[in-house]
């Protein structure tokens, strides 16, 4: 029907078909759509369907759709979906890498236009996670392992295996009003005949819940990740000092409740800790990873867990856990308790 109007309209000048479509374009005043039309022509394949230039930081989505970065993000809605064909794909925007087969082939042929990729500003990229409520202790560092039977999380997991493999993990203590939750990255899945998948997973970074909804019977979220406070010098000699009360401790207890769990959360231990003379101001990051790494072998209850893992101070966080480990090792079946770990909390 639209060519019909185009012969009738323009049939002294219809030689190609979309030289027709051009001076159509002109002629109703859509200068910005002829405009991205051209472009369009001149890179073919390689344009993107949103701004119509040549693909910049080219991303692939699982459909087989491609686009610009930047133009990704700005058209990215919350649902995570094709802005093309609107099939639903979870892709963390922030961390996706670009195609390489596409950029292989944009340098080749267009070396010029590719030498100056747009920047984006990661911090200003929202950041959408698929979220699984679950009774689970997840700490950054850990490993876990699910078995996906619910049709809800079957969807949610196929969705996230074909995107960035992320999603986030909500301890179901409060329900789906916790705010507080840590992101967890696939690193191997199987995928049984009947639909059900087994999963092996590691926490990664903790974040606050900005707002959530439902999609297709699961929650999504918008999500702000949030890490400890940078250590001060002055606090360096008191984190040595919970390590070196907390670490004969641990390995009694280790001794006490050692099962397959605890040999995986062994494994999972920050490799930069290992000794006090490791606790040093340039390996900050990884003392708040082992302070949070600790909390997987004591029996905490649903509180006091939540606690720990909202707290930014990483001193805080050791002075607490030094208390602890003495309670867990006289009777390690006690559920430990918020209330009397830390009182002003």
């Amino acid at each position: 029907y639209f060519w019909n109007i185009q012969v009738r309209k323009f049939s002294g000048c219809l030689v190609i078909g979309g030289n027709a479509l051009v001076f159509l374009f002109l002629a109703t005043g859509h200068r910005g759509r002829c405009f991205h039309y051209f472009m369009m022509a001149e890179y073919g394949e390689l344009s993107c369907r949103l701004c119509g230039g040549l693909l910049n930081y080219p991303l692939s989505l699982p459909c087989g759709h491609s686009f610009c970065r930047i133009c990704l993000v700005r058209a990215s809605d919350h649902q995570g979906q094709c802005p093309t064909c609107s099939n639903c794909c979870h892709l963390d925007l922030a961390e996706a890498l670009p195609s390489t087969a596409l950029v292989s082939i944009i340098e080749e042929h267009f070396p010029e236009s590719h030498k100056n990729p747009m920047e984006i500003d990661q911090d200003k990229i929202l950041r959408y996670l698929p979220l699984f409520v679950l009774n689970c202790e997840a700490y950054p560092t850990k490993s876990i392992f699910l078995h996906i039977f619910e049709p809800r999380y079957r969807l949610m997991m196929k969705r996230v295996l074909l995107g960035s493999r992320l999603f986030g993990l909500v301890d179901s203590h409060n329900g789906n009003g916790s705010r507080i939750g840590v992101s967890v990255r696939v690193t191997e899945s199987e995928i049984l005949p009947d639909g059900r998948s087994l999963i092996k997973a590691k926490c990664e970074t903790r974040f606050r819940i900005l707002e959530k909804w439902d999609l297709d019977e699961y929650l999504m979220g918008s999500v702000e990740y949030f890490e400890d406070e940078p250590l001060d010098a002055e606090k360096i000699p008191e984190c040595r000092n919970s390590f070196i009360e907390i670490e004969p401790v641990l390995d009694k207890l280790i001794n006490v409740i050692y099962s397959t769990q605890i040999e995986v959360l062994l494994h999972d231990r920050p490799t930069k800790i290992q000794y006090k003379d490791d606790i040093k101001l340039e390996n900050g990051k990884c003392i708040a990873e082992y302070s949070l790494w600790l909390c997987g072998f004591l029996n905490l209850n649903s509180d006091l867990r939540y606690y720990l893992l909202t707290l930014t101070n990483t001193t805080k966080r050791l002075a607490i856990l030094k208390t602890l480990f003495p309670k867990a090792l006289q009777n390690p079946d006690n559920e430990l308790e918020l209330a009397r770990a830390a009182p002003s909390a």
